[in-house]
């Protein structure tokens, strides 16, 4: 099996093409539109419907391709996303093929979002239900606070910009993403005090 590198893709107003109407091709563009794509959905039936999407009721046709960056064939046929798979290839452009992860370029992982903290978990193929088992678990530990918190952080490493001692400034932010207490805080809807808590630990090196 293909031993794949984990990579993050900014795919934010970028057009994506995913090919198929079903249960498979809609998770797939949930997927992309979280991220911020924009996203053309190609099959003559669509079963389901979303904001921004281009719809293109018919079947797979090369033209379909023109300006995307990445495509997803995610048909209940082995045939038709082994095309699309192919005229992707033909024109450089990275595929997903959900019938078999060895004719694509990439497979698409579980993903955990938790505004900018983004926790995937890949199988490399060999078992979606089981990646979907272990997303669902780290879910239950990783929850919404984790978003409030990423804000948190993201303000703090700003305002750290200006610290000019560049191993004081890693250490406290090191620090400061260890705190737990500061992340009950927010789990107990305590999150002004949750935030002017780590703020003040950046500020107080300002002085």
């Amino acid at each position: 099996m293909a031993r794949y590198l984990p990579i993050a893709m900014d795919v934010e107003d970028k057009l994506c093409l995913v090919v198929g109407g079903g249960k498979v091709a809609e998770r797939r563009v949930r997927t992309l539109l979280e991220a911020g794509a924009r996203v053309r959905v190609a099959a003559p039936v669509i079963g389901f419907s979303a904001e921004n999407l281009e719809y293109l009721r018919e079947p797979f046709i090369p033209e379909h391709l023109e300006g995307v960056i990445l495509a997803i064939a995610a048909t209940d046929s082995p045939e038709v996303n082994e095309y699309v798979s192919l005229e992707s290839g033909l024109r450089g452009i990275p595929v997903c093929d959900a019938c078999s992860h060895t004719r694509g370029d990439f497979v698409v992982p579980s993903v955990i979002r938790r505004g900018d903290l983004l926790i995937s978990v890949s199988s490399g193929g060999a078992s979606p239900a089981l990646a979907a088992r272990i997303g669902r678990e780290i879910e239950e530990t990783y929850g919404p606070e984790y978003a409030v918190w990423m804000d948190i952080l993201l303000q703090a490493r700003e305002l750290a910009q200006k610290i000019p001692d560049g191993p004081l400034r890693h250490r406290t932010l090191k620090e400061l993403a260890l705190d737990d207490s500061t992340l009950d805080m927010i789990r107990e809807g305590r999150v002004p005090e949750a935030r002017a808590r780590a703020l003040s630990c950046i500020l107080s090196l300002l002085d």
